[in-house]
């Protein structure tokens, strides 16, 4: 499987550097180019052909969000952690960003979100889901504390399926216990208490289309 390859947007140079280092280093990614966000052009885009553009938007909400978000390619967009109100939240998710992390966020854990955004999944840190969701549907939802694996998103639709674990290693081509250890690590990010409750709550976090 070839390197996801990223694009990292940041107006902060220090906050640039720091996210190319940390996410040079961590497996399955490669950066391919570091830039700040007036110098992200369509042609750029197109000629680079990123998998991935990972944007720290710094500690403030832009007056206008660029149109560069509106391509085809997935933009996990980093906010900062301490957020008073749902507003910068929404105005991202309303332009279709669907990848909301914490510019705290490990390099693990953003790389393990990148390899699920080309999957066209939903990440959401938990304290901006909670901001998120109107407080009368906040009962019952979650938010998932850590990305999906791309193995796990695999195994997490075939279940939807309503695949058994015997039918889910045949067609992956694994033994029915690695089958049961992701389906195990699915349930324990989904908080579900079965598989029938993963898949509910997978589709409420739009993990799962209908």
């Amino acid at each position: 499987m070839s390197d996801l390859q990223l694009l990292i947007v940041a107006d902060d140079p220090l906050a640039r550097a720091g996210l190319g280092l940390m996410l040079a280093n961590e497996p399955g990614c490669l950066v391919i180019s570091q830039i700040n966000s007036a110098d992200v052009l369509d042609e750029l885009v197109d000629s680079q052909k990123p998998d991935v553009i990972i944007w720290d938007i710094g500690w403030e909400a832009p007056a206008k969000l660029p149109d560069w978000i509106d391509n085809d390619i997935p933009v996990l967009a980093l906010l900062p952690p301490f957020l008073p109100d749902g507003g910068m939240i929404r105005l991202f998710w309303e332009r279709g960003i669907r990848l909301l992390l914490s510019r705290e966020s490990s390099g693990a854990l953003l790389a393990a979100a990148a390899h699920t955004a080309v999957h066209n999944l939903t990440i959401l840190d938990n304290d901006m889901a909670a901001l998120l969701l109107p407080a009368n549907d906040r009962e019952g939802a979650t938010a998932v504390p850590q990305p999906l694996t791309p193995r796990e998103t695999e195994v997490l639709h075939l279940l939807a399926e309503g695949l058994t674990n015997k039918a889910i290693a045949r067609q992956l081509h694994v033994s029915e216990h690695t089958v049961k250890f992701h389906v195990n690590a699915i349930m324990g990010k989904l908080n579900a208490q079965s598989r029938t409750d993963a898949v509910v709550r997978a589709t409420r976090l739009g993990l799962l289309a209908l």
